[in-house]
């Protein structure tokens, strides 16, 4: 599914009525570790963290560097509200280290015991990551949920956020290389709430802008989309994605691409388009390529059994 947003014209390029075979989708392994620059426990046991998780290259590895126990840490200080929110989304505000598998904590130390039991695993629910440069200094992260079998969820978080893959920094607790670093996250941090896909084949679009600080290094920036359980915060699914960069000039260039999502797809009869923009004209482009105008009548539900298929 692509989607063009230009001079509040909106493009949807939808499928429909066609059939997906039902089949679960491999669910990716989500490693979330709280530390912090200053907690000497955390470099003691931040070293056998990280060799486990590089010892497999598949995980999808984020940290975050809350401002409890220690104020002064370096990363912290950076983007304390959105680090202490994810912190206190599950629980473990004040206390370093901790690590997340799959949305459950596990023991700190991480070992291989730890990550087993979640390889292998499948999911009714598929995520796949667009990660765009925009701009010299904003870019999108834009997610796509596809329901692939049988599920009875209705609702879930979706989290968003972009991070660095590697930064060195000589800590005052001796770590010199930090993994994984969060830098801004794009949703509440708990995830926003999100309708999942009600029928196999069906599809959600997620997409969020956010601008690039100068001082991060582009070529390492990843983009993240975590789909959780929205009671027990467990991982449905998730993935990532690299920036992939443009050929921007140091003149300022501008974007009318804002923060939207777009539901269901394959659509039939009513489309939804969650969105703070205005949207004037609205074009549907179906597999065929055959384009046609309807009225954005409502902000939040467009009527399309209309249209010839």
């Amino acid at each position: 599914m692509k989607t063009y947003l230009m001079k509040k014209t909106l493009f949807l390029s939808l499928a429909f009525n066609f059939l997906i075979a039902e089949a679960q989708v491999p669910k990716n392994v989500v490693v979330e570790v709280f530390t912090n620059t200053r907690c000497s426990t955390c470099g003691a046991k931040d070293p056998g963290i990280y060799r486990t998780i590089h010892s497999y290259p598949n995980l999808i590895q984020i940290a975050y560097y809350p401002s409890a126990p220690y104020a002064n840490c370096f990363f912290s200080q950076q983007n304390k509200s959105e680090y202490d929110g994810r912190t206190r989304n599950y629980g473990v505000y004040g206390s370093t280290p901790r690590v997340f598998v799959q949305g459950i904590e596990v023991n700190n130390n991480l070992d291989t015991s730890d990550v087993k039991p979640s390889l292998n695993q499948l999911s009714n629910f598929e995520v796949n990551v667009v990660h765009t440069q925009l701009s010299a200094t904003t870019a999108t992260v834009s997610a796509t949920i596809i329901k692939r079998a049988t599920d009875a969820s209705t609702t879930a978080n979706l989290y968003l956020a972009v991070g660095e893959d590697s930064i060195v920094y000589n800590a005052p607790n001796g770590i010199k290389t930090h993994y994984g670093v969060m830098r801004r996250a794009m949703t509440d941090s708990s995830g926003m709430a999100v309708q999942l896909p009600a029928t196999i084949g069906d599809s959600l679009v997620v997409t969020k802008t956010y601008t690039i600080d100068g001082s991060w290094e582009k070529n390492l920036l990843t983009g993240y989309a975590f789909l959780a359980n929205a009671t027990n915060k467990s991982i449905i699914n998730a993935n990532k994605k690299k920036l992939a960069l443009g050929n921007f000039t140091g003149i300022a260039q501008t974007s009318s691409t804002p923060s939207f999502a777009v539901s269901p797809n394959p659509a039939t009869t009513k489309l939804y388009i969650q969105t703070e923009e205005n949207i004037q004209r609205l074009y549907i482009i179906d597999l065929l390529g055959k384009t046609q105008e309807v009225t954005a009548t409502n902000k939040n539900v467009v009527d399309i059994s209309a249209l010839r298929q």
